[in-house]
């Protein structure tokens, strides 16, 4: 289903009930990345984004911080206050944002191959 945000419109899939989980998927997957582990999470709602440029989401986004604001709006519409949150490599790095900005929805914080985007100043400061 198509979800509205500021930005546009953003692919979300639901599967399941239970205690919700949001899944971001790394760069050039979509929702339909997730799709084989479900059977994993039979006690779950399974919410499955397509990040902006990916899959069938239209919505555009100038800033980490736009993304995770439609991200929130998201979850607010599908009437979620609290969410365990996995995110592989792009989005590992969606993920640990959202929770930066939004740490009251934030349950759990799963991330497998994300890293915090670090600054060329701070890289070359090896700090």
């Amino acid at each position: 289903m198509y979800v509205k945000t500021n930005s546009g419109d953003y692919w979300v899939e639901c599967h399941g009930t239970g205690k919700p989980i949001v899944f971001f998927h790394g760069f050039t997957g979509s929702a339909q990345t997730w799709l084989p582990l479900l059977s994993f999470f039979k006690n779950n709602e399974c919410i499955l984004i397509d990040l902006p440029g990916h899959g069938q989401t239209k919505a555009l986004v100038e800033s980490m911080e736009d993304c995770c604001c439609d991200l929130y709006s998201i979850l607010e519409q599908l009437d979620i206050d609290k969410v365990d949150v996995i995110g592989y490599s792009m989005g590992g790095r969606t993920a640990l944002s959202f929770a930066c900005y939004y740490p009251e929805l934030i349950r759990t914080l799963t991330l497998e191959s994300a890293s915090p985007r670090v600054n060329e100043r701070e890289r070359a400061s090896g700090t």
